[in-house]
């Protein structure tokens, strides 16, 4: 009887630790899904919002987006060349993003360009999920500010 009591008691025991060390965990998950970050801090105290239709595991998501808001911090922070104002470009950049609601979306597939693309009516930049590294901040922000689209780093008519 003895033994009996200590086998499932033993049982019990190992079947707690499985599940204690096989339950849900704080970490972001592998599934892919739509993502949408809003209000996302690109630099001084802008934002953007930055979403996708596409699917992305949460850690894919989270490096698109770093790589994104990592390029717009670094096209801010980066001085002009041979500035005649050297506060110009940052003035150009909060300018861009100064009362606008910018959207970023994300796409894997693109759809009438390679790498960017911006578009004036609806305020809206569109990236290839791979292509953020190609991404030109300073044509997007110029773009931007006088309402034109841009594909690629060029200025559409």
């Amino acid at each position: 009887m003895k033994k009996t009591i200590l086998v499932t008691l033993t049982i019990a025991l190992v079947s707690a630790l499985a599940l204690a060390f096989t339950a849900c965990k704080d970490e972001p998950s592998d599934d892919e899904k739509t993502q949408n970050s809003p209000n996302t801090p690109m630099f001084a105290d802008k934002t953007a919002t930055i979403t996708t239709t596409d699917t992305f595991t949460d850690k894919q998501w989270n490096a698109i987006v770093t790589a994104i808001v990592g390029k717009f911090s670094t096209g801010y922070d980066t001085p002009q060349e041979n500035p005649a104002d050297p506060a110009a470009k940052k003035t150009a950049y909060e300018t861009a993003f100064n009362n606008l609601s910018i959207t970023i979306i994300v796409e894997k597939v693109p759809n009438g360009y390679t790498n960017y693309k911006y578009i004036k009516n609806g305020k809206t930049l569109y990236v290839r999920a791979d292509g953020v590294n190609n991404i030109n901040t300073d044509t997007i922000v110029l773009a931007i500010i006088n309402a034109q689209d841009n594909i690629d780093g060029v200025t559409q008519p």
